[in-house]
């Protein structure tokens, strides 16, 4: 009886099969990789004249976190050099390793995948073999794909053969797919290209039925809706409550963009826990999104925004993530639908980020939302945007912060680190009913239907949740709006809903340079060459 080390899952029968050895490579990648946390990568030889995968390096001096690696390339290419081709052994690619989920290549690997074929001539096809380490509990599994110059990938078999190259009756375990390790200088800082294949990874388990887990809302929420929806979170650290929020009333395709890892600091004031602490946020988001639900479709890009140019975020918003069979339909049937509504949030203290969200919703005609904690936590606001309801873009609202930035060299110091949690709490309720306001829009839900358009162009929102806000911040618009209110009934934890209009040029004050002022956002639909560049 052979070892787990050796034994992938059944594979379907006509797939192209190579042969492997069972203690040379298959074994001491177990033994490696497979007992290492992701992500960890080793390379591939095979024998030129029998084609036979006969050599296996481990890459035990690469430097990594936990969604990412970095080869020694030097090591590596001297390996290849000095040993193996002078023994007739070709490189033909590298396993690597991912989270429990990730079972196919990203866009990312492909594009390396493709760097490397274009380096070596001499390989025709590379092997990108994803590893599932067998740590925390779960299943050691290698999944091996072979990618073509012309971009395509093929799911193969390993097919184990001792040292006389005869194949071993086994019963292979499961197998797994990896990133490819680039043996060029390193891996560039390529924007995300994000095709549909990487949405494809989004869910990476077999769909379940979660019925009963909205029984007792299923009146709340057109569940039907959101469960075709996406949500695109640039930054998911204070805001990560309302993204799960928006999980548990039923929304399951979320798109989460933040560059930053959790850091003990952060659980005082953004819910994390310390087993996390390290971890990519997005990754830590995405893994309690699964948790509420298992079948959300979630991709996690552990990016600055600006790292994603123009082309990504059009996949990013409108491609399909592809869906495995459902429940109760039987055979093989797969959907593969665009989401029916998209919102772009902003969930980030960063200007330029949430500078870019205003510019994203009016490219795309989508609604977006983005949110600020004032200083201490005294306060928050809300803006948000709808083409169908508001005339005013988050630039015209905030134009004297616009102002502030791009003309007067401000620098914002204010960020989450002297806000009780609460303060992020509270922030993070009426964020997740703004979205909620947002998603149904235009159904006939009872409550959240209609919504929208009672708000209509009120799209600055402002919570006071200090009652000396006027005197610490100089806000005064609550004084203004409850002045004339019982003030024995009255104190803080209130809200104001403000009008606004679009800087048309009108009271000294400058066209908006990014939505035209005229006060008709659906106009600037396709206007920018490139959203992360600032107009005006």
């Amino acid at each position: 009886m052979i070892d787990s080390a050796l034994t992938p899952s059944p594979r379907k029968t006509n797939c192209r099969q190579f042969l492997v050895r069972a203690d040379s490579v298959l074994r001491k990648m177990h033994q490696t990789i497979g007992t290492e946390q992701p992500e960890h990568s080793g390379m591939l030889g095979m024998n030129a004249e029998t084609g036979v995968i006969t050599h296996y390096a481990f890459d035990e001096t690469s430097q990594g976190t936990a969604v990412t690696n970095k080869p020694d390339v030097k090591r590596l290419n001297a390996i290849i050099k000095d040993d193996w081709e002078p023994n007739g052994i070709q490189y033909i690619g590298s396993p690597h390793s991912h989270p429990p989920g990730v079972h196919r290549p990203s866009s990312g690997d492909r594009e390396y995948g493709q760097q490397i074929l274009e380096a070596k001539r001499s390989v025709e096809e590379l092997h990108i073999w994803i590893v599932i380490p067998a740590v925390d509990g779960h299943t050691y599994e290698v999944f091996p794909y072979t990618l073509d110059r012309e971009g395509n990938l093929e799911l193969v078999e390993l097919v184990p053969v001792d040292e006389n190259d005869q194949p071993i009756d086994a019963d292979m375990h499961a197998h797994s797919l990896s990133e490819i390790s680039t043996l060029d200088s390193e891996r560039p800082p390529a924007p995300i290209q994000s095709p549909a294949d990487v949405l494809s990874e989004s869910r990476g388990r077999a769909i379940v039925d979660i019925s009963r887990q909205f029984i007792r809302v299923h009146e709340a929420y057109d569940l039907a809706r959101l469960a075709a929806s996406r949500l695109v979170f640039i930054g998911v650290g204070g805001i990560r409550d309302s993204v799960l929020y928006c999980a548990r009333a039923g929304v399951q395709e979320f798109i989460l963009v933040d560059p930053d890892v959790v850091s003990e600091s952060n659980i005082a004031t953004q819910g994390v826990f310390r087993d996390e602490i390290g971890l990519p946020k997005v990754e830590a988001v995405k893994r309690e999104l699964i948790r509420i639900n298992p079948n959300i479709r979630v991709v996690a890009l552990q990016h600055s925004v600006d790292e994603i140019d123009d082309h990504a975020f059009d996949r990013l918003i409108r491609e399909p993530m592809l869906e495995l069979p459902l429940p109760g339909f039987g055979g093989d049937i797969c959907r593969e639908l665009p989401p029916l509504v998209t919102v772009s949030v902003a969930g980030t203290d960063s200007f330029e980020a949430q500078s870019r969200n205003n510019r994203i919703g009016l490219q795309w005609g989508i609604p977006t939302l983005a949110s600020q904690m004032y200083e201490r936590g005294l306060g928050a606001e809300i803006t948000f945007t709808h083409p169908d309801t508001t005339r005013a873009c988050h630039r015209c609202v905030l134009c004297t912060r616009y102002r502030a930035f791009l003309k007067e060299g401000f620098k914002n110091t204010v960020g989450s680190s002297a806000a009780p949690v609460c303060a992020t709490q509270r922030l993070a309720g009426l964020e997740s009913f703004m979205l909620m306001a947002l998603l149904h829009h235009g159904t006939n839900h009872p409550r959240f239907g209609g919504l929208l358009g009672r708000i209509g162009n009120r799209n600055l929102i402002q919570i006071r949740m200090d009652p000396d806000i006027a005197a610490s911040l100089g806000l005064r618009v609550f004084d203004r709006v409850f002045g004339t209110v019982d003030h024995e009934r009255t104190l803080f934890d209130d809200v104001v809903w403000l009008p606004q209009e679009p800087e048309n040029g009108k009271k000294d004050r400058p066209i908006c340079p990014e939505c035209g002022g005229n006060g008709d956002l659906h106009s600037a639909l396709g206007k920018f060459k490139d959203t992360r560049e600032m107009s005006g």
